[in-house]
């Protein structure tokens, strides 16, 4: 009994399983399925069009159930879709209501970032980077780790 595949335009991602042993057989390393799951998100995915459903299981249209919502930029000039991300645990419920403007665009910039890594081959430190505010890009912030009072300071300023 096959149970998952990402998709039917990525390499075959199957997993067998087998009800004697209780488990299933996948043919896709983890590496390989989490570099499809990465590169859909980033690129097939419609995030205006489409929700992401762990109880679906499958590609779809958002459950009529639960609206988009809308944030505006901070300057008020533009306005997104924010994504439909269902609560497995609470039906009816976004979990992506919370989303800013910022967080939507850093969502995004971090699925084209990892993306591209995977594209590259990079190794996994790399893609684990953790992020940095763009202003402490190169200020040793980084390589030290955020102190209180910078931390403080990038919630205010960010």
């Amino acid at each position: 009994m096959v149970f998952f595949r990402l998709s039917t335009r990525t390499a075959a991602s199957r997993c067998a399983y087998n009800p004697s042993r209780g488990r299933a057989k996948c043919f896709t390393s983890v590496g390989e399925l989490f570099k499809t799951f990465v590169h859909f998100y980033a690129s097939e995915f419609n995030w205006h069009k489409e929700s992401v459903s762990v109880c679906e299981g499958r590609r779809g249209h958002p459950n009529k159930d639960i609206s988009h919502g809308i944030v505006q930029s901070e300057d008020g000039s533009t306005a997104e879709v924010v994504p439909i991300i269902e609560d497995p645990f609470v039906a009816g419920t976004n979990l992506a209501d919370c989303m800013t403007s910022a967080s939507l665009a850093r969502l995004q910039e971090e699925f084209a970032r990892a993306s591209q890594l995977c594209t590259e081959g990079s190794s996994l430190t790399n893609l684990l980077e953790p992020w940095t505010l763009p202003q402490y890009v190169g200020k040793g912030c980084a390589e030290e780790g955020f102190n209180g009072e910078l931390i403080e300071q990038a919630q205010q300023e960010y």
